[in-house]
């Protein structure tokens, strides 16, 4: 009797190690391989420890619905897998796939009309679900309703990467409706490319909807190289290059089922200036759709110069081509370096990508994004200072051209507090900076340190010179030297110009009311720097031009369109201001004689579109 107890306890084994083993094949071999029906296994009464339950809504009864049998017989709109806010929707009898442990699945059922779900009826189900690994693991989850009376939203909670079953059961637990839930692994892409400068950094920027427009010749082959992490439906590579690359000359080159060569011919300029190229909507060979928020914009470009125009010669010279698009070109003070910007738009708010240029344009140094605030050029030496945006706008920092090193050179007195601003005196060198902090209605209270150069450790500190709202972060704050002991520098009651000396400030320009600036800008001019001002009225301007011991007031009369953005910016050099009427053309200013004259010089020509910098009298121009 014992060795027949010990022959029936083996048996029993034997036959629970086949059925684990069968089960284990067919969750191996996919959705493809599973049967139509899967056979119905004993009812498992759902574990109240592994779901919470959110309180259903109250509603008045109607007519007695089982969801339980609409969900059995896949009367449901769709089964929804959400993750990273993308959404896939699953019809009745198709596998379903997820790839993150915290997805979310939201089943639609299809409640015939009049009916409505009541909230008896909601409760009912959502107290009979359970989910599980295939293999009979429990998985913790919440469950509550969709914005939908019609929609029950599942969300997973530290889930297995494994495979899962969902299951509904009835109400007295004699029947049950299993989902099965495929997990892989995230389906995602990236695009490279080591002929097109900058794209690494425009295609992880994208996720944050920043753009980094990605210039590139046209008349000319660009291959870019797309991997993915699972294999990939060619149909539905082409399908997709067909859709969106309506325009272009284009091919594809498989290398292997992940990964191909996509191959651009530009013809032309395009007619919107401007590609827009990512791989959402390609399917993996299971069938999922991909899903990504990364792109890159690519803007065909003909080959660009740069160069000056010399305010005194009224000559252009050429520095040189490329096909890339900068917005600001900054010189060095020796004139051997050139910091090159390019805008990143990101909604209301623009950031710059910085790098330094030789004087042939090629790039010697890459700045990452948001390292670099506000950079300024040191007057004798091969090395740029600015705002270290990594540290919360706090250091003020050296970047050594020569050694390629960096060095901090002054920081915020706390935490709390930050780098407003700083300017550079053209001729001595000495470095002011702005820093405060805000408070809960984000006004910021003025600070002001002054260094007598890189190297002094006891700069001279001001009190408050000052309030000023900003909503931005970082805040950025313009502040400028005018001459060697005035700085003006912006508030909540207007721009202000403070006597370093004197320890004194005054509102410039407080007989314009400052909304009404027309042009506002610090330009050079007989051996000083000016602030100037211009309101603008019907048939006649008025100007307020301050060197910061001196203010020079007057009228000119000019009829100019009521439009403001018909004015441009202001420029000059030791002899010569300008300013521009779109339409009208340039026009030169002279505060001594207190006239305006328009100008026929070779600058006539000239579109204000195209300046991109100012220079020791000079104009630093994109050439067209």
């Amino acid at each position: 009797m014992k060795r027949w107890s010990m022959h029936y306890r083996n048996f029993i084994i034997i036959c629970v190690l086949i059925v684990s083993f069968a089960a284990l094949i067919l969750v191996a071999l996919g959705p493809h391989h599973l049967p139509d029906k899967l056979p119905v296994q004993a009812a498992v009464t759902p574990s109240p420890t592994n779901q919470t339950v959110a309180t259903p809504p109250t509603n008045n009864d109607t007519a007695d619905i089982d969801l339980f049998k609409l969900v059995q017989e896949d009367k449901y709109l769709y089964f929804r897998v959400n993750e990273n806010n993308q959404v896939w929707d699953y019809k009745p009898g198709q596998p379903i796939w997820y790839s993150q442990t915290d997805a979310r699945f939201m089943l639609a059922i299809d409640v015939p009309y009049p009916n409505r779900i009541t909230p008896k009826q909601l409760e009912i189900l959502r107290n009979n679900i359970a989910i599980t690994t295939t293999t009979g693991e429990p998985v913790s989850f919440t469950i509550m309703e969709g914005d939908s009376e019609q929609q029950l939203i599942i969300s997973l909670k530290g889930t297995p990467n494994s495979d899962l079953t969902l299951t509904f059961f009835s109400a007295d637990q004699s029947q049950i409706k299993p989902f099965i839930i495929y997990y892989m692994k995230p389906f995602d892409y990236k695009i490279i490319s080591d002929r097109i400068p900058l794209l690494d950094k425009a295609f992880v920027f994208s996720k944050e909807n920043i753009v980094l427009p990605l210039s590139v010749q046209t008349h000319a082959s660009h291959v870019l190289l797309f991997q993915f992490t699972d294999e990939v439906d060619r149909a539905s590579v082409d399908e997709h290059f067909k859709a969106i690359l309506t325009n272009v000359n284009w091919s594809v080159d498989w290398v292997d089922n992940r990964t191909f060569n996509l191959v651009l011919n530009f013809d032309h300029k395009l007619e919107e200036s401007y590609l827009k190229l990512s791989a959402s909507g390609i399917r993996n060979a299971r069938g999922v759709e991909l899903k990504s928020t990364n792109y890159i914009v690519i803007e065909p470009t003909d080959t660009k110069g740069y160069g000056s125009y010399d305010l005194s010669t009224n000559t252009i010279a050429a520095w040189f081509n490329t096909n890339r698009q900068y917005d600001e070109i900054m010189p060095s003070s020796n004139d051997n370096w050139l910091l090159a910007s390019t805008v990143l738009k990101k909604a209301a708010q623009s950031q710059h990508l910085y790098e330094i240029l030789d004087e042939q344009g090629n790039v010697v140094k890459q700045f990452d994004f948001n390292s670099l605030v506000s950079p300024h050029w040191l007057n004798d030496e091969a090395g740029l200072l600015y705002i270290n945006g990594r540290a919360n706008s706090r250091e003020l920092v050296l970047y050594d051209l020569d050694t390629d090193s960096t060095k901090l050179i002054w920081q915020t007195p706390d935490a709390s507090s930050q780098i407003l601003g700083f300017a550079i005196e053209p001729k001595s060198g000495v470095i002011a900076v702005a820093w405060g902090k805000s408070n809960s209605l984000e006004i910021y209270e003025l600070h002001m340190e002054i260094l007598r150069n890189i190297r002094d450790s006891s700069p001279k500190r001001y009190p408050i010179i000052g309030k000023l709202a900003c909503n931005d972060t970082p805040c950025s704050y313009p502040l400028e030297w005018l001459n060697d002991n005035y700085l003006i520098y912006p508030t909540n009651d207007g721009r202000q110009i403070l006597n370093i000396k004197l320890e004194q400030s005054r509102l410039f320009a407080k007989t314009l009311v400052q909304t009404k600036y027309s042009l506002f800008g610090i330009i050079p001019y007989r051996s000083k720097n000016w602030a100037v001002a211009m309101s603008k009225e019907k048939d006649h301007q008025q100007w307020i031009w301050s060197d910061g011991e001196q203010d020079i007031t007057f009228t000119t009369e000019l009829v100019i369109p009521d439009q403001e953005q018909l004015l441009k910016g202001l420029y000059g050099n030791g002899s010569t201001a300008l300013f521009y009427v779109h339409n009208m053309g340039w026009y030169k200013i002279d505060p001594s004689a207190r006239t305006t004259q328009l100008t026929n010089d070779v600058i006539s020509s000239l579109q204000p579109e195209l300046i991109i910098g100012q220079h020791k009298g000079k104009l630093i121009i994109g050439l067209e």
